[in-house]
């Protein structure tokens, strides 16, 4: 998501519809909506406004194309003019077309930021292929510095090296799909999500090598560039660094001034990066953090992946009330003006039910989300098992959509020593959906097949198709102190 320079904040749905929330309000109708392939982590992933944007009116997006060869693709589309808050028709213009993707559908980075120069860098994927992180002859894996209009500046680093594509700025990267430039400056944080030990935020340097897929996290070669800042898995337990900006505003005490703000994916927290590459706690219990932005008013803004929601934070020199018993010192929060008719804090669907529940598979567990009788299920780095074990609260019919790449040839579901009847709803190349009536009393299935787990797998697809609802609370904060309540 990103502010335009007028103060409206464009929110990517990875579906491929890019929304416009104005004065608070989320606006029917998209800016624009681009056909994607939206399968796990593809989609629309990026956008970044033309440092003219007010004179042209240029927004530049970043997303998976949905016909064949499948790729990522950079485009620049044009505001109306006699409608701002929509793209004008036929405005689309292709500025860059990258490598055709293999069978992963994981890693494709899309962090879009233009520096003070007036290039534009973008963070690219490395399509989950080892040899194209250090491989001069792919974009793959790489931060590009390119033109507005996709040219290639005449100063980047491998301009003139034989082989090489002139658009790298940086190589050694696995999925810099956020980052943050600091404002007036070009100076570029990048953040790099990590296999299975370290997360990283890179200060991207020019011709600079990050290591992948040499080392992870801090690494002990001269030839490569350690990041500014790393910090480890707990154990098994997956992270994902995700969403970054830097501070800039006035609503928050001088002591935040240019820290860089970076959330997790999986922690569910947002931190604060100091000048001095030290981290502090900031927000403790957020929810699947994806991206994060300075608003013009000065406060923070988070977008939550799974609530499709997004959140203000704003600073209170006063330490809010709290209802009786409540500890002093923890956030509280309100819910920002709805449109009319709406309750307070809910979401604009007034049909969408959702529950909290959880997956296990091999014993370790993995976040769910389930809207109505749809269940969505999200996995960590695991390892090639042959069940999915669905744990769910209450009874009735039940629709899971199962990608192939996790879980494939189903066949059987368990409750306990009962065999449950199954239909298959819907089979295509990656997914499949099956229908089943949970047994009175049951509160899991196990489900069994054939399965091929790639090194991290989101095991029902759907999860990935949840859509902005609403900017359903505001939390206010006092000084450091840590937490989030809605």
């Amino acid at each position: 998501m990103a502010f335009s320079p007028d103060g409206r904040l464009f929110v990517n749905e990875q579906g491929g519809n890019l929304r416009v929330i104005k004065n608070g309000t989320l606006l029917e109708e998209p800016f624009l909506t681009v056909s994607v392939n939206s399968f796990t982590e593809r989609g629309l992933n990026g956008i970044a406004f033309d440092p003219e944007f007010e004179n042209n009116g240029y927004i530049y997006v970043y997303y998976t194309t949905n016909s064949d060869p499948i790729h990522n693709r950079l485009s620049r589309f044009t505001a109306d003019t006699s409608n701002p808050d929509v793209a004008a028709a036929g405005s689309e213009q292709i500025i860059l077309d990258l490598e055709e993707l293999n069978q992963s559908l994981h890693h494709n980075g899309g962090a879009l930021n233009f520096g003070d120069d007036g290039k534009l860098y973008v963070g690219v994927g490395y399509n989950t292929n080892d040899t194209n992180p250090q491989s001069l002859a792919t974009r793959l894996g790489k931060i590009l510095r390119i033109n507005s209009d996709g040219t290639i500046p005449s100063d980047n680093p491998f301009v003139n090296t034989t082989g090489a594509k002139g658009e790298i700025w940086a190589l050694g990267f696995r999925n810099p799909f956020t980052g943050a430039m600091k404002p007036g400056t070009n100076t570029l944080y990048i953040n790099d999500v990590g296999l299975a030990t370290w997360e990283e935020i890179n200060a991207v340097q020019e011709g600079g090598n990050y290591g992948w897929r040499i080392c992870e996290g801090p690494c002990s070669d001269p030839d490569l560039i350690d990041p500014i800042y790393a910090y480890e898995h707990p154990g098994e337990i997956r992270r994902v660094v995700a969403g970054g900006a830097f501070y800039d505003g006035t609503q928050f005490p001088e002591e935040y001034t240019d820290s860089y703000f970076f959330g997790d994916f999986l922690g569910n927290y947002i931190k604060i990066l100091t000048p001095d590459n030290e981290a502090a706690d900031f927000l403790t219990n957020t929810t699947t953090p994806v991206d994060i932005d300075v608003g013009p008013d000065g406060s923070l803004y988070y977008l939550s992946f799974l609530e499709g929601a997004v959140h203000i934070v704003t600073y209170a020199s006063e330490p809010p009330t709290l209802p009786p018993g409540e500890p002093p010192g923890e956030p509280t929060s309100e819910p920002p003006t709805l449109p009319p008719g709406e309750p307070p804090g809910e979401p604009t669907d007034p049909t969408m039910e959702k529950s909290t529940v959880f997956a296990t598979l091999d014993g370790k567990r993995y976040l769910v989300e389930a809207e109505s009788t749809v269940v969505r299920v999200t996995a960590a780095t695991i390892d090639a098992k042959e069940s999915v074990t669905v744990f769910l609260s209450g009874s009735g019919t039940v629709e899971l959509t199962l990608e192939k790449i996790m879980i494939d040839g189903i066949s059987s579901i368990m409750a306990g020593s009962q065999e449950v009847p199954f239909t298959t709803v819907d089979s295509n190349a990656a997914n499949t959906t099956i229908a089943f009536s949970m047994p009175t009393g049951a509160n899991a299935v196990e489900i069994t097949g054939a399965t091929v787990v790639p090194e991290f797998g989101i095991v029902a697809a759907l999860v990935l198709a949840t859509s902005l609802v609403a900017v359903i609370g505001i939390a206010r904060f006092s000084g450091r102190s840590l937490g989030f309540r809605l």
